[in-house]
């Protein structure tokens, strides 16, 4: 049986799966999973409620909640005891493609799993907040100038994303939550501009804190991710692929203003700093780039977009489950 004639959504990645990815003869594309040599799509990777723990316990076991994402830490192995967690670490380092554990774990928590993913509102809010407050300390770096406003503005933006992001967070709580969930992606879908448009600004300074600018994209990432989720709970999964789009869009527009000989002279020379910022913005990229055809694939399965999400939410044991491709679109 073909994973096409399996149930929409996998509870566990098949050791198949996993056998090809390390093979190479599968490739892991943002959130899809397809040959690599026809580049026929094989099925959508999708996180799980538990992935958020999972990450938790990582980066607690080395004493902090959202380490660097340019820092570059080794042994991460020696630093994990609990063998459950290794072994569902190393089931989310196969398919992001051999990454080390620690740097899997840190791209999770600073995207929020881009591609609608399973993580709770609540874990985006404490991702932001760390955010704002990285941004009011690197904020006191600078004089009094342009550079200085335009970073209050990003703080007021970041401030305002929270705000809504909580009011998301609580449209359960409500007598109309559709009514909440519309007006806060409404206003996460402004918010996004405005936070591009901050990201452009820095961009043309000739020197910038890499730390700042990951910042940036994280919050940036956060605000489309939220859209998404939002669009997808609405059941407007069409929708939600044209908004992915535009998002994409967004996205290669900043890869092209910042490519990474750019973001090397910006970080004065720090090629790391470059080199992992840019890994980051492609990675954000790719999984932007897989929503429309996840949104096709719940369509032709028929599957409710606020039933998808808490099937994923609900999962407590695996940390990545796998939707077949739908075999109408081939």
């Amino acid at each position: 049986m073909s994973l096409a004639d399996t149930v929409p959504i996998l509870a566990r990645v098949p050791d198949e799966i996993l056998s090809r990815v390390a093979a190479g003869e599968y490739e892991r594309i943002g959130m899809l999973v397809r040959d690599a040599a026809s580049k026929k799509i094989v099925a959508h990777l999708q996180e799980t409620g538990v992935t958020q723990s999972i990450v938790g316990q990582v980066l607690s076991a080395v004493g902090s909640v959202v380490p660097d994402p340019v820092s570059s830490l080794t042994g991460i192995g020696t630093l994990i005891q609990n063998e459950q967690i290794k072994k569902r670490l190393g089931v989310i380092e196969t398919m992001m493609g051999g990454m080390q554990a620690m740097q899997t774990a840190t791209l999770i928590t600073s995207v929020a799993g881009i591609g609608v993913t399973a993580a709770s509102t609540a874990m985006i809010l404490s991702r932001l907040s760390r955010i704002d407050r990285s941004l009011e300390q690197i904020e006191a770096k600078f004089e009094e100038s342009t550079a200085k406003r335009e970073d209050w503005d990003l703080h007021r933006t970041l401030r305002r994303v929270e705000g809504h992001l909580q009011r998301l967070d609580e449209a359960r709580l409500v007598r109309n939550p559709e009514t909440e969930v519309r007006n806060s992606e409404r206003a996460l879908h402004d918010a996004f501009g405005e936070i591009e448009i901050g990201i452009r600004h820095v961009g043309r300074r000739e020197s910038i804190d890499p730390d700042f600018l990951t910042q940036l994209f994280a919050a940036l990432s956060l605000c489309g991710t939220a859209q998404i989720k939002g669009l997808i709970w609405l059941d407007e999964k069409e929708r939600a692929a044209e908004r992915a789009r535009m998002l994409f869009g967004s996205y290669r527009k900043i890869v092209q203003d910042l490519p990474e000989d750019r973001l090397l002279h910006r970080f004065a020379g720090n090629d790391t700093a470059a080199r992992n910022v840019s890994l980051l913005l492609s990675e954000v990229r790719h999984r932007m780039a897989s929503v429309p055809s996840l949104a096709e694939t719940l369509i032709a399965h028929e599957v409710h977009g606020r039933d998808y999400l808490d099937r994923l939410e609900a999962e407590v044991d695996e940390p990545l489950m796998l939707m077949a491709y739908a075999p109408e679109q081939d």
